[in-house]
């Protein structure tokens, strides 16, 4: 019994509407217009967070300043690889984000 399960488990694949709703709520250090769902960071409102973007787009940053992110209003997928020291990363994740927003053509 505990193997059909353990099977199934393995078949099974996430909804990308769980993974993608927002499962923290407002929370004190959370930035502003954005949730957090089943690890990824979910924008939940326009012209509350930094960058500009689309509501529920999602995606994740790294450390060192790498980034991804998928905002399915857009049709758009992107991916920066970068490894930068800690005063820059932020900066030039913002500039990069910023450069793809702006070239995003209606």
């Amino acid at each position: 019994m505990a193997e059909q399960a353990a099977n199934e488990a393995r078949h099974q694949q996430a909804d990308p509407r769980i993974v993608t709703a927002d499962h923290t709520g407002v929370r004190p250090g959370r930035p502003p217009g954005q949730g957090f769902g089943l690890g990824v960071e979910v924008r939940q409102q326009v012209g509350e967070a930094v960058v500009a973007g689309s509501v529920g787009e999602h995606g994740q940053a790294g450390n060192a300043g790498t980034l991804f992110w998928v905002d399915p209003k857009e049709q758009l997928v992107a991916i920066y690889m970068v490894q930068v020291s800690d005063p820059d990363r932020i900066e030039l994740r913002n500039r990069v984000r910023s450069m793809v927003q702006a070239a995003i053509i209606d």
